[in-house]
């Protein structure tokens, strides 16, 4: 798997999410956020969670030799609005400049919106 295809990594989300049984799936955001980066810890990537600039924190930065991924993770339980959520995630990952302190890397945006049963990713460079 690699952190730079969204399909791929919208899929292999899915399938890990398909394992956890629905009697302790969370409505939450940081219950998805923290699935997600436990789920790449495991597999090697060096991910950090909850990176902090000077405005605020990005959800997560994975950082590769080729480039560096800043991302956000939103929830919603109506999978109609993931989309939207998508959206959101971009607009704070803008405001806030996480992507900032890494101007001299190439830097991909990642924005990943959970619902139950539905995941969608999205990279912008």
């Amino acid at each position: 798997m690699k952190l730079n295809e969204a399909k791929s990594l919208e899929e292999n989300i899915s399938t890990v999410l398909a394992y956890v049984p629905y009697d302790i799936h969370l409505k939450h955001e940081y219950y998805y956020h923290n699935l997600f980066i436990v789920w790449l810890k495991t597999l090697g990537f060096d991910i950090q969670g909850e990176v902090h600039n000077n405005i605020g924190s990005a959800d997560f930065i994975y950082k590769d030799k080729n480039f560096v991924v800043v991302g956000e993770c939103k929830f919603n339980a109506n999978e109609e609005k993931l989309e939207k959520e998508l959206n959101i995630a971009f607009k704070q990952i803008y405001k806030n400049k996480y992507y900032k302190a890494y101007a001299n890397n190439e830097v991909k945006l990642l924005a990943i919106a959970f619902s139950r049963e539905k995941v969608l990713c999205k990279f912008k460079l």
